[in-house]
């Protein structure tokens, strides 16, 4: 994955908060590189992959060798009533194809207790306790604070928040779901320490009194407004953020900066 994410890269010690800005700014801009709308010219090894049914951006693109079928659906852009299921989110690309997405009956995560599940997995995840006690990995298990969230090679697994909020985390990725509905200044907090790796959040606000964060060893991110759809991939020394839509606040861990 990290091969898909290799402009306006963070490094720790040297943020460019500015050029992360700007990636910001862009609204709707589709900035994973190895999917593209098509071109009149094509790369030698290019494959033109169509994407039909409930996604925000319906139609031909061109892929490169590689990309799997999850990466594609993200630029796609995946709505909250898209229905997934029939598609091996890890499939790689290696020729031309057409992917159908369904309409399901009601939004994704349809939990209304303020909880966060596990809504399914692919390949090896593990789910690790404050204490450090492994749970077993199962399609619904509700997610307590302290949780770590383990993927390895091939593996993907699927968290929901609110009645429509949801996060998708890649291969060989780890996030701690820190805070569930605490209390900050008035409003419901849900945060979440993305330690490594890449993950994908859709998050769409159901009332004014929650609030959303990303805690990362280099910065923190706040969704504004009514909701986002971005990227976050965190590597060793670097971060890389690609907002999809929405509005987002990105502060450095010490407070000194903001954009």
């Amino acid at each position: 994955m990290s091969s898909f994410f290799n402009k306006n890269k963070l490094t720790g010690p040297n943020l460019v908060l500015l050029a992360m800005g700007v990636l910001i700014a862009v609204q709707g801009a589709r900035l994973v590189i190895g999917v593209s709308r098509p071109s009149p010219r094509f790369g030698a090894d290019d494959y033109l992959v169509n994407v039909q049914g409930n996604v925000s951006h319906p139609g031909a693109y061109r892929v490169s060798p590689g990309v799997t079928h999850f990466e594609i659906l993200k630029v796609a852009g995946v709505l909250p009533t898209s229905d997934i299921s029939g598609v091996d989110l890890t499939e790689q690309i290696s020729g031309d194809r057409q992917l159908e997405v369904g309409t399901m009956a009601q939004p994704v995560a349809m939990n209304k207790k303020g909880t966060v599940n596990l809504e399914f997995f692919l390949g090896q995840v593990s789910v690790i306790s404050a204490e450090g006690k492994s749970r077993v990995a199962m399609e619904g298990l509700e997610i307590a604070e302290g949780d770590r969230i383990l993927t390895e090679e091939k593996s993907q697994a699927e968290l929901s928040f609110n009645k429509f909020s949801r996060l998708d985390i890649d291969e060989f990725s780890e996030c701690v779901v820190d805070k569930i509905n605490a209390d900050d200044k008035g409003k419901k907090l849900v945060s979440l320490f993305h330690r490594a790796g890449a993950c994908w959040y859709k998050i769409v606000y159901a009332d004014k009194s929650e609030i959303f964060k990303v805690i990362t060893p280099f910065v923190n991110v706040t969704v504004a407004g009514t909701g986002a759809d971005f990227m976050i991939v965190v590597k060793q020394d670097e971060i890389d953020i690609h907002d999809m839509d929405g509005l987002l606040l990105v502060e450095r861990s010490s407070g000194a900066e903001a954009i």
